[in-house]
């Protein structure tokens, strides 16, 4: 997963970074800042993406006895990043627009227009690619997440160059930015609280923590299922510890084998640890643990 992440960040980050000069200098001949401004975002795509790939080199290193889980939460932390970025930037965007709206400005529309269809279809190119690789990886999805708002910014580039051309009403400009700005600004709320809810270590989405509790308990021989805890420390990665307490005449090792055999195929989680418990007498248990890791 991880030698496919970087395949796939590595070609996004080289096609952005190119047209990112192109959409500079287009801007900079045309006179349209909103052209400029599109360059400024396809930068912070290219930094994010960066940021992405380089998170994913980490989270690809060996774990160690310092790093007993490895390097997974670094791709974390770096999408949280990412969706910082993805909202200072939104609001950027929306004040440069707010600004335009008292002071607009004409541009050489005949310029802009074909530079904003190149930027466009680069977005498409480099949304495409990331598309393939953003459900396995929270850090793709936050550069396909850049890289969409990216889309939007390009068609609203677009659109308004093509009225302003027609039209002269420059209004339209930073009318369609702010519009953007609000969409990226929703994106990079969700794609921040995802990469929050990994971090505090919360029940992984997508995953029901009493349904697990309930099945567990259907074992025979089960009496009770305590300190059960379930998190991931990234996308994909999901991790389940649990005591399980059972009857005196049970064996052990058979309510292991189950248990495990729940996880795996009910609920595809292959990493877990266990404990069992038999009650001889009180405050005297005789345990067992399994544990069992898919790499």
């Amino acid at each position: 997963m991880e030698n496919n992440s970087r395949k796939i960040l590595t070609y996004a980050f080289f096609i952005t970074l190119s047209f990112f000069f192109v959409e500079l200098i287009g801007g900079y001949i045309s006179k349209s800042l909103a052209l400029m401004t599109d360059a400024l975002h396809m930068l912070v795509d290219v930094l994010a993406i960066g940021i992405s790939y380089f998170a994913v080199r980490i989270a690809g290193k060996k774990r160690n006895l310092h790093k007993t889980f490895g390097y997974h939460r670094f791709e974390i932390v770096a999408a949280l990043f990412n969706g910082l970025i993805l909202a200072g930037m939104s609001l950027f965007m929306m004040n440069r627009a707010y600004k335009r709206i008292f002071q607009p400005e004409g541009v050489l529309t005949e310029i802009m227009i074909p530079v904003a269809i190149f930027g466009l279809m680069a977005n498409i190119v480099v949304g495409v690619i990331l598309y393939k690789g953003k459900k396995g990886s929270l850090n793709v999805k936050g550069a396909f997440l850049h890289v969409l708002g990216d889309a939007l910014s390009s068609i609203g580039v677009l659109g308004g160059g093509i009225l302003m051309g027609l039209t002269k009403f420059y209004l339209m400009d930073p009318i369609i930015s702010i519009f953007i700005g609000v969409l990226i600004l929703v994106q990079a709320f969700f794609l921040i609280k995802e990469a929050v809810e990994i971090l505090t270590e919360s029940t992984p989405k997508g995953i029901n923590a009493e349904e697990i509790i309930s099945f567990l308990r259907s074992i025979p021989g089960v009496k009770k299922i305590h300190d059960f805890h379930i998190w991931s420390l990234n996308t994909g990665f999901v991790n389940v510890t649990s005591h399980i307490l059972i009857e005196n005449d049970v064996n052990p090792k058979d309510v292991l084998i189950s248990a495990g055999k729940i996880l795996k195929e009910k609920f595809g989680i292959n990493h877990f640890t266990f404990q069992i418990e038999n009650e001889m007498n009180e405050g005297c248990f005789q345990c067992e643990e399994m544990e069992s890791e898919s790499h």
